[in-house]
C-alpha cells in the first residue's frame, strides 16, 4: 500500500489491487461489463457505452436525472473504471 498525502495529512491509501484493477483491464472488457450491468438495471437497447482509457461515457435514450445518477454509480463500480458520465442520446 502507498499512502496518499496532502501536505502532512494522509488523505487516502492506494493498494496494488487498486492499480491492477485500473491498468489491468482493456476498455472493451470494461464496456461489456458496464453495458451488461446497465441492461440488468434498465433493459436492453437503451444504453450506449463507450470507454476510453477507463473513462466511461454512457448514452441514454431517456432524460431522467435519477436514472443518470444510478447509471453513473453502476459504471463506477465496475473494476477498471476511473470515471463515468451519462449523456442523453436521441432515440434511433
Amino acid at each position: 500500500c502507498m499512502p496518499i498525502v496532502e501536505g502532512s495529512r494522509v488523505v487516502g491509501v492506494v493498494s496494488r489491487g487498486d492499480l491492477v484493477r485500473v491498468v489491468g483491464r482493456e476498455d472493451g472488457a470494461i464496456a461489456r461489463d458496464v453495458l451488461h450491468k446497465l441492461e440488468i438495471y434498465g433493459g436492453p437497447g437503451r444504453w450506449q457505452v463507450e470507454v476510453r482509457d477507463g473513462v466511461v461515457t454512457i448514452g441514454d435514450t431517456f432524460d431522467d436525472e435519477t436514472d443518470r445518477h444510478v447509471a453513473r454509480v453502476i459504471a463506477e463500480a465496475v473494476p477498471g473504471v476511473v470515471g463515468a458520465e451519462v449523456v442523453r442520446r436521441p432515440k434511433e
